[in-house]
């Protein structure tokens, strides 16, 4: 029908240039001799398109003489626009010359669209597929466009054999409407995948790389079974690397057949595959390599004499390469491999040619979008300076320590020529979040029951990147009053030093006892290498225990009254994560150790071990993987004896989810949880985005114990959970929702626990 429609317009034109070429025969020698000019140009017929659009289009011109030739053409040039459905032309001549005038019949205008036959789909779905607007020229491409939207839609919901046509209804004014009509058939179950002609590699591990995938029997919770052409055609793309990259170039995929079953509910799909030949590297030649030793550079693109040739190797081998020299400031190197072929032989000479180019070094660093943030709180994180060699590397690890401040939404970086002739400037646009929040509020929390809290912070007070906040929170169990600073680079120098003081009152879960502590803690950092960060943290508190029940074990008995606290925390933290607070790659190690009394001074004395460590896998789809573990040892000395209050008692949300806060710990001989001296925790946790950085749903496994000095870790202590979770960025913090089921639940527990908590970073 197309190419009809196709070769009826040719007739028009041609058509409409013999009548210019009759009416004008008799003055063809006249217009050649340009005695006779184009006088005025006329439009008619055209409602919707304005007459200067027309114009615009064709060569003719007022003044111009009239050539047959070049009105043929502006007929061809009206056309494609593609709003007329007829073009015609007159002339008329007058002793001043020759009036011009273009007749059009413009396309009708879509008034509406309607959909009919459909029961399986929403008729407003099916409307958001299609591409036609109403009130504007209908498009035979937009119809067609639409149609295979619409065909596209039953197929993901497995219709493959549905049916779209499209009819048109005049309507007056040259109105029309535009009418789906939709065929729905039945649904088609891809039944089964065959795969013909492979000896190398099974049908299962073809498959595996493929999206589409075959009817099983639980179908029903995956897209298993479903036929979509556009993500088939991936997969045939998909089935083509995967041999080529075991050393098959010369596969062929065929072109894939559809059979039916006789009541077109089933489907098989049938892919011919011609495997050819395994290739394998022989030769490696390296030339033009002035930076690298040629095993360095071999051991990059990772193939040796005799290994099986892989393209996606070689492709990510360059990268990596490229990127080596754009490390030691060669940022346009020009790395080309090229494969040579012996004759008749299934081997690849590789010959990878280095032409590494000038090395270019930073001009200005130019920085943008920092309305508040002053450049020196951004230029101190950066790890390259103006005049150094151009580093890719540090490029984007100035990037990441930038991000992980916490004030901005984006980073851009760009580079441009600069003003010497081996030279690049740096463009950094950054986009600023707010940093500040008031927050009053109320509700309810896992474990301090009814809550209601104030809090006012400023993460870059001033823009100087300073952190302050005063908060306070009343809840049934406890009251707590915190006041908190903290400057990142003390004398812009990478020293950060903080003050935190607070009081605080509280009733300890077991509800054995109360405890009264108001103290301060300062807080020095010195960053020793890139991310990472000794730290020094001593601390003064006074305690006061009180309202001991009568059944309390005697670790809290024995510090009735009030008791002083002088002790020093030393640690030591490196970490690589990508961001602060929901981190998809990276590592976090960290390393503590705290000792109390003794030459400070004070009523307690102790000293706790901890060592934590958190590494993040980013997996398919955006979604990543943690693994996050830790392990402390808590003990005094001269005979003394460790709080109940500073030993080790897990459960709750930062440890075992599924067990109440502080649950799971050593007993004495009344049932009351005294603490371990030693403790180990692990969490494994699959991370889903909902929305980037700011929404993400969670699966967990957690275990973990605590068990005296005398004991030791078993299944028996060893307390484990599984569940799922949300973690929120709200305006009053980071917000961890979770909810844990217990799996060795032991007899008067409950299965589950629900946790709710603001504030702090996750892991």
């Amino acid at each position: 029908m197309h190419g009809r429609i196709h070769l009826l317009k040719k007739f028009l034109m041609i058509l409409a240039a013999l009548v210019v070429s009759v009416n004008f025969n008799a003055n063809a020698d006249t217009a050649k001799n340009s005695k006779d000019k184009i006088i005025e140009i006329r439009v008619q017929g055209n409602r919707k398109i304005e007459t200067l659009t027309i114009l615009s289009k064709i060569e003719s011109k007022v003044g111009s003489p009239f050539l047959p030739e070049r009105v043929s053409k502006d007929i061809d040039s009206i056309f494609s626009l593609g709003f007329f459905k007829d073009v015609q032309v007159d002339s008329k001549k007058v002793p001043e010359g020759i009036i011009l005038t273009f007749i059009v019949s413009e396309k009708p205008i879509i008034k509406s669209v309607s959909i009919k036959g459909n029961k399986v789909i929403d008729t407003d779905k099916i409307k958001k597929e299609i591409t036609l607007v109403i009130d504007t020229i209908l498009s035979r491409k937009e119809i067609e466009n639409s149609i295979k939207k619409i065909k596209a839609l039953y197929q993901g919901e497995g219709y493959y054999l549905a049916e779209i046509t499209q009819q048109q209804k005049p309507l007056p004014k040259n109105g029309v409407e535009v009418i789906f009509n939709i065929k729905e058939g039945n649904k088609v179950t891809l039944k089964r995948i065959i795969i013909e002609g492979n000896k190398a590699f099974t049908d299962k591990q073809i498959k595996d790389v493929m999206e589409t995938k075959e009817d099983w029997i639980f179908a029903w919770a995956t897209s298993a079974g479903d036929f979509k052409e556009d993500v088939f055609k991936k997969d045939l793309q998909k089935i083509d690397s995967f041999y080529q990259d075991n050393g098959y170039i010369e596969v062929e995929i065929g072109e894939p057949r559809i059979e039916f079953s006789s009541d077109k509910l089933n489907m098989y799909l049938i892919i011919p595959v011609k495997e050819g030949r395994q290739f394998k590297v022989g030769r490696i030649d390296i030339q033009g390599n002035t930076l690298f030793s040629d095993k360095e550079v071999a051991d990059i693109l990772g193939f040796k004499r005799g290994s099986v040739f892989n393209r996606g190797k070689l492709e990510s081998g360059i990268i990596a390469l490229s990127d080596l020299h754009a490390q030691k400031g060669y940022l346009f190197a020009d790395i080309i491999p090229m494969r040579k072929f012996p004759k008749d032989l299934p081997i690849i000479n590789l010959n990878v040619n280095i032409e590494k180019g000038e090395k270019y070094y930073v001009g200005r660093i130019d920085i943008t979008g920092n309305y508040k943030t002053r450049d020196k709180v951004i230029r101190r994180e950066l790890t390259i300076a103006e005049g150094d060699p151009i580093n890719s590397l540090q490029l984007r690890q100035s990037r990441e320590d930038i991000y992980a401040l916490g004030f901005f939404n984006d980073i851009k970086v760009k580079t441009k020529r600069g003003e010497g002739r081996k030279t690049l400037d740096l463009d950094m646009n950054v986009e600023e979040r707010p940093t500040g929040s008031l927050t009053f509020g109320g509700g309810f929390s896992s474990a301090e029951n009814l809550v209601g809290i104030v809090s006012v912070s400023e993460d870059n007070l001033f823009g100087r990147g300073w952190r302050v906040s005063v908060s306070g929170q009343l809840s049934t169990r406890a009251t707590q009053f915190d006041l908190s600073f903290t400057n990142p680079w003390l004398l812009d120098k990478p020293i950060s030093a903080g003050i935190d003081l607070y009081n605080r009152r509280a009733e300890d879960f077991s509800r054995e006892f109360s405890r009264m502590e108001t103290g301060a803690r300062l807080r020095f950092g010195f960053r020793l290498v890139e991310r990472v960060w000794a730290f020094i943290a001593p601390k003064y508190s006074k305690e006061k225990i009180f309202d001991i029940a009568t059944d309390a074990s005697s670790l809290i008995k024995e510090f009735k009254g009030t008791n002083e606290t002088r002790s020093i925390l030393y640690s030591l933290t490196r970490d690589t994560r990508n961001h602060p607070l929901f981190p998809t790659s990276g590592t976090r190690y960290e390393i503590s150790y705290e000792h109390a009394g003794a030459a400070l001074g004070g009523d307690i004395y102790f000293y706790r071990m901890l060592v934590d460590a958190s590494k993040y896998f980013p997996m398919w789809w955006d979604t990543s993987f943690l693994l996050h573990g830790g392990a402390g040892y808590v003990d005094s000395y001269y005979g003394r004896t460790v709080p109940e209050f500073e030993r080790f008692k897990l459960g709750g949300a930062r440890t075992v989810r599924g067990f109440k806060n502080e649950e799971i710990g050593p007993e004495d001989k009344r049932g009351n949880n005294i603490g371990g001296n030693k403790e180990v925790v692990f969490n494994a946790e699959y991370i889903i985005p909902v929305l980037p950085q700011t929404f993400q749903f969670i699966t967990f496994f957690d275990a973990g114990g605590a068990v005296l000095n005398s004991q030791s870790f078993s299944s028996g202590n060893i307390r484990k959970s599984v569940g799922i979770g949300v973690r929120l960025f709200l305006p009053i913090g980071p917000v961890r929702i979770d909810f844990g089921y217990k799996l060795d639940r032991k007899k008067g527990e409950s299965p589950t626990q629900f946790h709710f908590g603001v504030g702090g970073q996750f892991y």
